[in-house]
């Protein structure tokens, strides 16, 4: 097993374990989280960190439009090397005391449908799975699987088989919100414990709202709002920006063929304040195809920010007919 896991380590290390979570990734962190939000929140009562992940929410066609599934694992030695590592050298720092190097995970399922859990999913689970079963067998605490909807059970049974047995024994699988918020309650003081679950700390739809900004470079940054559109022939968005703010809209996505316009609904003439930005992804970016990152344009580059206050459509419509939609994801950074 030390042997297996030392081959399993070697690339990521010779990487420094990707310290650099928008370069391992080829997006900012803050459009990948809000594709599939998950966070720290507080500490339990024994000290282990507390991290909440919310696969219910999980849109794989957006984090496909934003980066590539293989970059995803890129990401996972990142968060257990140098985000994780960092929380309990901290930890460990204010507590000379503290000895427990391990994690309280919430996985929140609520939302989650069937139609979420494809070979693509199950793949990115698995991966990970092996690789926290083989380098970091102790690092978990317990793992609280909440809000499990019904079919939930037959895919119990898949996941499991990729844990090791000592890992699948900590986790606990409740379907009931207040059952779940109670056990919380057992694990995590109230003040640690994010309101939405049954706690009094600060939501974690707040809290991801501010950590998105945060993990983002941008200066002046107020705000980001993301969302996925499916081309065939044409689809929008639209977005309400307040007096005094302003956008810039970025596309990302493997399509071609496409052009995408911004107007104020409320503009009775319907012209385009960018006019019509086209949007061809290139391919063959790099040697290895599972690791080629989709494109990511500015529509606003060249025109300048879009001013509220309005209601603005961002709309994208294809060049010619097509047999199968396209995704791409529009992401617009408020400031």
């Amino acid at each position: 097993m030390v042997e297996e896991a030392t081959e399993c380590r070697s690339l990521p290390k010779s990487e420094n374990y990707y310290p650099d979570p928008r370069a391992c990734l080829g997006v900012n962190v803050g459009v990948y989280i809000d594709q599939y939000p998950q966070l720290y929140s507080g500490y339990s009562k024994n000290g282990s960190p507390l991290f909440i992940s919310k696969p219910g929410k999980l849109n794989i066609a957006s984090i496909e439009c934003a980066t590539s599934l293989s970059r995803l694992l890129d990401f996972h030695w990142y968060v257990m090397m140098h985000d994780f590592g960092d929380r309990l050298r901290k930890k460990k720092a204010e507590d000379p005391d503290f000895r427990k190097f391990q994690c309280l995970t919430v996985m929140d399922l609520e939302g989650l449908s069937i139609t979420q859990i494809n070979s693509k999913v199950l793949g990115v689970i698995k991966e990970q799975a092996f690789v926290d079963s083989l380098c970091f067998p102790e690092t978990m605490y317990k793992t609280l699987v909440i809000n499990a909807p019904s079919f939930f059970a037959a895919t119990w049974k898949i996941i499991k088989g990729f844990v090791d047995p000592r890992t699948a024994g900590k986790i606990e699988i409740i379907s009931s919100k207040s059952k779940a918020h109670s056990r919380l309650l057992e694990l995590v003081d109230a003040d640690q414990l994010p309101s939405d679950y049954g706690g009094t700390d600060t939501s974690t739809i707040d809290t991801l709202m501010v950590e998105a900004v945060k993990s983002t470079p941008i200066e002046g940054l107020k705000r980001i709002t993301s969302e996925i559109i499916s081309i065939r022939s044409h689809g929008s968005i639209t977005i309400e920006l307040l007096a005094g703010e302003e956008m810039d809209v970025n596309i990302h996505g493997k399509g071609s063929g496409t052009f995408f316009s911004i107007y104020n609904i409320n503009d009775k003439s319907k012209k385009s304040q960018i006019g019509k930005v086209n949007f061809d992804h290139s391919s063959g970016s790099t040697a290895d195809p599972e690791r080629e990152l989709p494109t990511n344009i500015s529509l606003t580059e060249a025109s300048g920010k879009v001013k509220g206050p309005g209601t603005f459509k961002i709309k994208g419509e294809s060049k010619s007919r097509r047999l199968t939609s396209e995704y791409y994801l529009i992401v617009c950074n408020v400031f």
